[in-house]
């Protein structure tokens, strides 16, 4: 379990501006998750423009911005709502 909560941290740590990366969310009852470039980082959240996305999404969902937490906020930060590096 340690080394779950480093690779968190240090995959955190790591995001930077244009970086791609993954992301999680839940919108409207519905587990989503698709590929990014982070727009914008903040403390306790990350902004990220969605540029492909899995499952049933609209179109209108790929290009627009979400805010997600980083992991530091660890009120709102879950697998099923976070932002990790590309692999």
């Amino acid at each position: 379990m340690v080394d779950n909560l480093y690779e968190l941290t240090r995959g955190d740590q790591k995001l930077q501006l244009g970086m791609d990366v993954s992301v999680h969310w839940v919108e409207n009852g519905f587990y989503r998750r698709g590929k990014g470039v982070v727009a914008k980082l903040e403390k306790f959240s990350v902004m990220v423009r969605l540029y492909a996305a899995e499952g049933t999404v609209q179109k209108s969902d790929v290009k627009r911005l979400l805010s997600l937490p980083r992991f530091a906020d660890q009120t709102r930060w879950s697998w099923r709502n976070c932002v990790l590096p590309a692999r």
